[in-house]
């Protein structure tokens, strides 16, 4: 009783505000996106997405994978997939969560992957969820781990245990945000590991990230887990960078 009167006055002092425009919500709403904000956005379950690493495609082939998972082998992972597009209404939504550390987004971004995961992942099972490791000094700066803190609301949802701390980061890393897709591979390789394999063997891993813009954090915490004998390991993002296949595919 007490924590509901709580949760009310909360309400009333901070009322509910969509997490893609800042728009006003009525009190007690549970999925903080306006009815605007949803007809604005691109679910990947409605486009036609690469079957391996999640990306929106045309057409490469009979397989309905992406220029990048016909052509290579797709790092450790066994899937990738996201709920949104990664473009302006999201990004936007993202990038506010990030740098004004506005917690209040974790709960609706944990609702829209629990939807997600129905949606991408109905038949299958995952021992537990864990975090792609999220930069040190503004995890310091902002006093959360923003990633993890999506990971604790998503477990209280979808009823998987969430595992935190299941793979660090133990080195440097330049900032991937100007570098391509080799670089990005080249700049990650070897700089995860899991500090408790015996907790990770034989699992079937849900390694849950903001955004997957190249797939290269993915592949490395993914070649981390797989390393440390994970079963499986199955990703899933709130959005999805759409790349643009290199001219001479």
């Amino acid at each position: 009783m007490f924590t509901t009167v709580l949760t009310i006055i909360n309400n009333i002092i901070f009322p509910p505000q969509c997490v893609i425009c800042d728009k006003i919500l009525e009190l007690n709403i549970a999925h903080c996106i306006c009815g605007d904000c949803k007809t604005r956005l691109r679910a990947c379950v409605d486009q036609v997405c690469c079957e391996k690493c999640g990306k929106p495609i045309v057409s490469f082939g009979t397989k309905q994978r992406c220029y990048r998972c016909l052509h290579a082998t797709s790092g450790h992972f066994d899937k990738i997939a996201s709920a949104y597009i990664y473009d302006a209404p999201v990004r936007e939504s993202i990038v506010r969560y990030k740098s004004k550390g506005i917690q209040s987004y974790a709960k609706t971004y944990s609702q829209i992957l629990s939807t997600a995961l129905e949606q991408h992942y109905p038949n299958l099972t995952f021992d537990f969820i864990c975090a792609a490791p999220s930069h040190q000094k503004k995890t310091v700066y902002q006093g959360f781990d923003n990633v993890e803190l999506i990971c604790k609301n998503l477990s209280k949802i979808c009823g998987i245990p969430f595992k935190k701390g299941t793979i660090r980061k133990i080195r440097k890393t330049a900032k991937q945000t100007t570098l391509g897709f080799a670089q990005r591979l080249e700049n990650l390789k070897d700089s995860m590991t899991v500090p408790l394999p015996e907790s990770v063997a034989g699992k079937r891993v849900l390694l849950i990230d903001d955004v997957c813009t190249t797939g290269a954090t993915i592949m490395e915490c993914s070649r981390a887990l797989k390393y440390a004998g994970a079963k499986s390991v199955h990703a899933l993002t709130l959005a999805t960078a759409i790349l643009n296949p290199p001219q001479h595919y």
